[in-house]
């Protein structure tokens, strides 16, 4: 569907429309991400637009589960946008051209970058930090030959390439008791206005004075797989985000209220699934009772939400020896909901940043009176553990445990070094 060029003549010659076209390779990441994202195509009023949020697997030189927009960890008035890619979508009808229409957006990534926030003059404020998409914008002239006619060539400062280009800004409201947020400026032929996270100000705000995490609300849409690639999206429902929600109708965001306790994040997205079986029948033992073992490192499970469905049973796994009834549909199911974001095991789990499930008899059946199995996670590495008791449970368990994206920007959560 895609041209390509193709040079098959030796000392033949190259037009300009030759070049252009190999220019389209440059926007193949967004081709590809046209594909992968569907952004809702123009219509000829609104052009979609949206943000691939940060995010890492585990921490490494950056933290995995931070806001992509946090506060700077220095009291200097800042916010730091954290690496994430910005995306315009379609500004072409259907009418006037399909395949622009379904598949011309631009994107640019935003490197980890330093915001300063404006003090406030005398009352609280809202503040807008936003990301300016200038799509396919000229870069500076270079000098080339060039040659008018068929006279000799002369040196010229001609435009040579362009590029889609993303710049950070800041937006502020009119000051209040109760201010109101800001909109975001007004979008042009060709440049696009996408708004990152608004920041309440409560005065005297300074250049010296710290951002708070709960002080900070995502205002982006976050980008995610289209459904039509058979991924499915996890996220929480709008009305937790939505400025107009029914959860800041009923408890609004002011300096008053600071930020309601229902309101989750838009970039909660996405999620993980772990599938874990352990059994004690017979002979058998998957782990040494009494120990605390890492049951997976693979992500950072801090900060997060947890559902576990849990089935027992005296007869192991059907895919060892096909007689095994856990798991089966005639094993007993246990559905528990846990936490990573404060310890809830009063302190007899060291370094317990929440429970994901707790397996008793009082919970689980089928196991031994006196038998207990913790799962948590670890509040200083962030990995997913067990802590077994000394009494053997004589039976096996088959564990689904279903963990959502991380909510970064939780009371308590760390900052970044600019």
């Amino acid at each position: 569907m895609e041209k390509q060029y193709r040079h098959s003549t030796a000392g033949a010659e190259v037009q300009s429309d030759d070049l252009d076209l190999l220019a389209e390779s440059a926007l193949m990441d967004d081709r590809v991400l046209a594909e992968l994202l569907r952004l809702v195509g123009y219509g000829g009023s609104t052009v979609d637009r949206g943000v691939i949020p940060y995010g890492t697997s585990k921490t490494g030189l950056m933290p995995a589960n931070c806001p992509t927009v946090t506060p700077s960890a220095l009291p200097d008035g800042k916010v730091v946008v954290m690496p994430c890619r910005v995306v315009v979508g379609s500004r072409t009808t259907n009418a006037a051209d399909p395949k622009l229409h379904w598949q011309d957006i631009r994107s640019g990534v935003v490197p980890r970058t330093a915001v300063q926030i404006p003090p406030t003059a005398s009352n609280n404020r809202w503040d807008l930090v936003y990301a300016r998409v200038d799509v396919d914008l000229d870069d500076p002239t270079a000098s080339r030959l060039v040659r008018p006619g068929v006279a000799p060539p002369v040196a010229q400062n001609i435009v040579v390439s362009r590029q889609t280009k993303v710049t950070l800004g800041v937006q502020s409201g009119v000051e209040g008791a109760t201010p109101a947020r800001p909109a975001a400026p007004g979008d042009g032929g060709t440049y696009f206005y996408v708004p990152l996270a608004y920041v309440m100000l409560v005065h005297p705000f300074t250049s010296v004075s710290p951002v708070i995490n709960s002080a900070i609300q995502e205002a982006f849409k976050p980008l995610v797989l289209s459904r039509a690639l058979g991924a499915m999206s996890a996220q929480p429902a709008t009305c937790h985000y939505k400025t107009a929600g029914a959860v800041q109708a009923a408890s609004p965001w002011n300096p008053a209220n600071g930020r309601p306790v229902a309101w989750l994040p838009p970039s909660m997205v996405g999620g993980e699934i772990r599938l874990l079986a352990m059994t004690w029948v017979g002979s058998l033992a998957t782990f040494a009772l009494g120990t605390t073992v890492v049951i997976d490192d693979s992500v950072d499970w801090r900060k997060r939400t947890f559902e576990a469905s849990i089935s027992a049973g005296a007869s192991p796994f059907p895919w060892v020896n096909g007689s095994g009834a856990v798991p089966g549909v005639e094993a007993p199911v246990t559905l528990q909901h846990g936490q990573s974001f404060n310890d809830d095991a009063a302190g007899a789990i060291a370094a317990c940043a929440g429970r994901v499930a707790l397996l008793t008899p009082a919970k689980v059946p089928a196991m031994s009176a006196g038998s207990s199995i913790q799962i948590y996670v670890d509040s200083s590495t962030g990995e997913l553990k067990a802590v077994l008791g000394a009494t053997d449970p004589n039976c096996a368990f088959f564990v689904k445990i279903t963990a959502s994206g991380p909510f970064a920007a939780s009371i308590g959560s760390g900052y970044v070094t600019e």
